[in-house]
């Protein structure tokens, strides 16, 4: 004998039974739409928005997120809650969600969590199209994104860090565009959290230049980055 959680009567006595809204905590609850069909997320979680931060769901295209104050739709595109689905809901204090039914994932599977995500508008003085960007911490390579001209997201770039054992909130990070650093460094956020950082590469250096090589101190490897303003014969020499 199976319950339908979203139906309005017991399969199995045929009366009207009282919906027990499930209690969220403060932070990351990992939870279950529990309804018949998908429903706007807007109106799903209308009775915690004071209290909703975000919400986060995995498919298999990705993942597919609603950030509170973010206004960019290529962002924010999770616009319905389905039945089936898991769910993280951040949120800044306890509150009681009616739609949602607890999560119990294995002991022997870990449920990967939200990453953080950085995301900017790419500017260049020539026609973007299928331009190498890379995100680098620690001398390794964290993620990688190719910007085309008819890509999804157009001319902007997204990144997601999964945090864990190799990339931490606070570590320092550097976006490269086609092997030369771009924009200032920045800093990995936490789960769930969302950084805007505009870049701009110019494909037609005004001069020859060397930069700072990354990472400094390094061990065993470090990257040395330079441009030319012209195509010529290039000579790097190391001391000590």
């Amino acid at each position: 004998i199976m319950t339908r959680y979203g139906s309005e009567y017991s399969p199995i006595s045929n009366v009207s039974y009282a919906r027990v809204p499930i209690q969220l905590s403060k932070g990351w609850n990992l939870v279950g739409f529990i309804q018949d069909e998908k429903m706007l997320l807007t109106d799903a979680i209308s009775g915690i928005f004071d209290e909703c931060i975000s919400v986060w769901t995995y498919t298999q295209t990705g993942w597919r997120k609603y950030i509170k104050g973010i206004t960019d739709p290529m962002i924010n595109d999770l616009v319905y809650m389905k039945p089936g689905y898991g769910y993280w809901i951040n949120t800044t204090g306890e509150c009681s969600w009616e739609f949602g039914g607890v999560i119990n994932p294995s002991p022997s599977r870990e449920m990967r969590k939200p990453p953080f995500l950085l995301y900017g508008k790419v500017t260049s003085d020539s026609i973007i199209e299928d331009l190498n960007i890379t995100l680098r911490s620690k001398g390794m390579v964290v993620d990688n994104y190719n910007v085309e001209k008819d890509a999804k997201y157009k001319d902007y770039y997204v990144i997601e860090v999964s945090l864990g054992d190799r990339f931490l909130e606070g570590d320092t990070a550097q976006l490269y565009v086609e092997g030369i650093p771009v924009g200032a460094k920045v800093l990995l956020g936490g789960i769930g959290t969302v950084k805007r950082h505009d870049i701009t590469y110019m494909s037609r250096p005004v001069r020859a230049e060397l930069f700072q090589n990354y990472p400094n101190p390094f061990n065993p490897e470090t990257w040395i980055p330079y441009q030319l303003e012209r195509e010529g014969i290039v000579k790097i020499e190391i001391y000590t």
